[in-house]
């Protein structure tokens, strides 16, 4: 039976010792947190007497939850969308124009026959062109 008593004996001492390595990690631990606090409120104090900003981030920086497009998607919707304008401001200055260009649309949309029509000149004319006079020059005897 000595052998028994012998055996539980060191089983209660090895719980025993367990809750001894428990509470000693424990306390190392709590005189770690106690050092390490103790020396960041005597860098902040130093930093305070020298009227030195002690900045802290708050929150660690984390990637957006939505998807940011790249520039390319951006350039190519951007070209898209001024494509889409520019032909339809086009085809719209077009539509309502009123302008009339030929005989036979002066014919339609005045409903009258047309007696004369000057067609355009292949060059049009500048200001200096139509104040040039051609004279012949000749000597009377």
């Amino acid at each position: 039976m000595t052998l028994r008593n012998v055996a539980q004996q060191m089983q209660s001492d090895s719980v025993a010792q367990q809750n001894l390595l428990r509470s000693t990690k424990a306390s190392e631990e709590d005189y770690l947190l106690y050092r390490r606090k103790r020396e960041e409120a005597r860098i902040g104090d130093a930093l305070d007497e020298r009227h030195i900003l002690n900045v802290v981030v708050v929150e660690p920086p984390v990637a957006p939850a939505l998807p940011v497009h790249p520039l390319t998607f951006w350039f190519v919707v951007g070209l898209g969308l001024a494509t889409t304008a520019g032909i339809t401001a086009g085809f719209a200055g077009e539509y309502f124009d009123s302008t009339i260009r030929t005989p036979e649309e002066a014919r339609n949309v005045l409903e009258v026959p047309v007696l004369a029509w000057l067609p355009a000149s292949p060059k049009p004319a500048t200001g200096a062109v139509l104040l040039r006079i051609h004279r012949r020059r000749e000597v009377i005897p």
